[in-house]
């Protein structure tokens, strides 16, 4: 069997109170307690909008604390916390005495300097307080948390300051702040001990980048997912803070159009650490009509198995697609040619991310996504599916703009590990040598032709629960070369020489059956050599398609002169003789295509390319069920392509529901 990847809340309190700290400490260990006076609380708070309680988290009668209150809590709490920043400085905010105070520290900076600067700044405060026309006060603040002490509002600026660490011993003010930093714990001010929070999470950095439609979920950026049991979250109504959800992903309701929306998001335990996020309009979606008929692919491909069927542990249903990486919908060429019947708004991110989500939103087990940045893996696809599936992303270069995503369902498989290969080393290995050093004397350049190319395969490892039975699932996406199909055989070779080797690994390891689920776009048609090598049909050295490794000129990948490319063509009858490898089939594993020439018309549509170009290779084992239609061509006639206001991508989705 191969084994599956499987303090008193912040407030003032005099340093000579101690017994009287101990006492209000038990009677109060629970915020909520301790700001309402109430012993026991409940909170709405689940991602599918349901009532889920929770002990001692929420405000009066059981509701979370509503804008208002999370105000007044943080104006009547006291702490100090502390996070690093991309500049090597460490940012440093203390809320004490009703007032706030933001810093910008050096790390190599000594705690005696942040003192100094503490004092400065809250004296310059009071100076600025006592110009002001004074206002008396009657009686003291009582502070409302699990330490709670009396501070005047009068009382005057700091004239001593010292950090402790977590024994309460006094920190080295020579120390420097890198040194020290997390063994901070508290902060005393004139004798006022106020707890030090190290690097708690910044709610501040949440954000929407999508555009908001009714009907379409809402995928906030940089939420605390790892964590996010901890957080209490809703939405609203900006005009009059009325809870809308519970729910993360909001879906905006047809009545939300045009209004404005925020999401509120508090630490349950601290609640002082809360976030109200920018406005967001909902807007109406005037393709409505077009969703509709495009959705229509989908009636026959819902979900019918209940979860609760022994038999849907064996259906497993896949998808692949091209999501078209925002890197190619700016250039020069993008705009003045591929999508020139489209207008520019709809080839930006945030209003394809919307559509995205739809089209990743039918009960899929696993999602294969190529031309992914690694922006949209981390802040869109990864948070919306974080729940329920493993996530990995391996990107073609360093900058992160177009990668592979592959995302697996955990509740039908668990992880063994990922294995990421890169084709221009694969195909080096000792013991592709002879195929490859056939390639390269087949034509000019070749070397450093496949240097350049930047193909990844993509491989998770995983047991599938019920079964216990093994699944390679592998994604890639060919080199997109009109004459490159040699190329795309070279490619097919190396890929499925991995598959074959770790099948091999997996089987001896295990002792189980190993399945095979091979997605991706792959550049190549039904009618190609490089298809029918994938279903099992050798290439032999003297194939036609070794006539490319002469055709083939490298600086045509040059996306500025991308036109030539499907305007390309052989001149004639080519005399002379061009040798290539061998490329034996039978040395590996057997797939066979998902979809059948016939199945859908085309994957791949734009100005006067049209084409089935994407594909889902399975083991024999997995027999389909049913695949999903394609797309009425008519539908997309004005745009003279795929890429629409109704289509994020310049292809399809294509997906199958398959059975062991």
């Amino acid at each position: 069997m191969c084994a599956p990847e499987d303090s008193a809340p912040a407030c003032d309190s005099a340093a000579t109170n101690e017994s009287k700290q101990k006492e209000e400490t038990e009677a109060h260990s629970d915020i909520s307690t301790s700001i309402n006076k109430s012993p026991d609380m409940s909170i709405h708070a689940k991602k599918n909008g349901d009532v889920r309680e929770e002990k001692s988290h929420g405000g009066q009668s059981g509701k979370p604390f509503t804008v208002e209150e999370l105000e007044e809590i943080r104006k009547n709490c006291s702490y100090l916390k502390i996070n690093e920043t991309e500049s090597d400085e460490y940012s440093i905010e203390l809320y004490f005495h009703f007032k706030e105070f933001k810093l910008l520290r050096k790390k190599d900076e000594t705690v005696k300097s942040l003192i100094n600067r503490l004092i400065l700044n809250m004296k310059k405060s009071d100076r600025k307080r006592k110009k002001r026309p004074s206002k008396k006060y009657s009686q003291s603040v009582e502070q409302p948390t699990g330490n709670d002490s009396t501070i005047d509002k009068e009382e005057g600026p700091p004239n001593d300051i010292r950090f402790l660490d977590k024994e309460n011993n006094p920190v080295d003010e020579n120390s420097l702040l890198i040194n020290v930093a997390d063994k901070l714990s508290y902060i005393l001010i004139n004798q006022h001990r106020v707890e030090v929070f190290n690097g708690p999470y910044d709610l501040k950095q949440i954000y929407v980048s999508m555009d908001v439609y009714s009907g379409h979920p809402i995928i906030p950026v940089n939420a605390p997912m790892k964590d996010l049991h901890s957080y209490v979250h809703y939405w609203t109504y900006a005009h009059d803070k009325k809870i809308l959800s519970h729910d993360l992903f909001y879906k905006p309701r047809k009545e939300d159009t045009n209004k404005r929306l925020q999401l509120v998001i508090y630490n349950k335990n601290n609640p002082f650490f809360f976030y109200v996020t920018n406005e967001m309009e909902v807007l109406s979606n005037e393709f409505e009509e077009e969703l509709k008929r495009k959705g229509e692919r989908y009636l026959h491909f819902e979900k019918v198995l209940k979860t609760d069927d022994p038999s849907s542990d064996n259906v497993i249903r896949i998808l692949t697609y091209n999501i078209l990486a925002p890197i190619y919908t700016n250039t020069k060429y993008a705009l003045e040619y591929m999508f020139k019947n489209i207008d520019p708004c709809y080839l930006k991110t945030n209003y394809r991310s919307h559509l995205l989500i739809h089209d990743i939103s039918y009960d899929y087990d696993i999602i294969c996504l190529q031309e992914v940045s690694e922006h949209l893996h981390s802040n869109l696809f990864s948070v919306y599916l974080h729940d329920e599936f493993y996530s990995s992303y391996k990107p073609k270069n360093s900058y992160g703009n177009d990668g592979c995503s592959l995302f697996v369902n955990k509740k039908k498989f668990a992880l063994i590990e990922y294995k990421n290969y890169e084709f221009n080393q694969v195909v080096k290995l000792p013991e592709l040598k002879d195929v490859y050093d056939a390639f390269i004397q087949s034509g000019n350049d070749l070397e450093e032709i496949i240097r350049e190319i930047k193909t990844v395969f993509q491989v998770g490892i995983y047991t599938h629960r019920s079964s216990t039975n093994v699944f390679l699932v592998a994604n890639t996406h060919f080199y997109f070369h009109s004459l490159a199909s040699h190329i795309r055989a070279l490619q097919s070779y190396s890929l499925l020489h991995i598959l074959e080797t770790l099948k091999r690994v997996y089987e001896q390891k295990c002792g189980k059956t190993v399945y095979v689920v091979l997605n991706g776009d792959f550049n190549t048609n039904f009618e190609s050599e490089v298809f029918s090598f994938l279903e099992g049909k050798d290439i032999e050295s003297d194939s036609n398609l070794w006539i490319n490794s002469k055709l083939f000129k490298k600086e045509y990948d040059d996306l500025n002169k991308y036109p030539t490319l499907f305007d390309l063509a052989k001149n004639g009858p080519n005399k002379e003789q061009i040798v290539g490898p061998h490329l034996d089939r039978k040395k590996f594993l057997p797939l066979y295509s998902a979809y059948k020439k016939g199945d859908i018309a085309y994957t791949n549509w734009n100005n006067n390319f049209i084409d089935v170009l994407d594909y889902i290779f399975l083991s024999p084992g997995l027999k389909v069920r049913r695949v999903l239609k394609g797309i009425d061509k008519g539908i997309f006639d004005k745009y003279k392509g795929v890429l629409s206001p109704i289509n994020p991508s310049d292809h399809i989705s294509i997906a199958a529901e398959v059975e062991m």
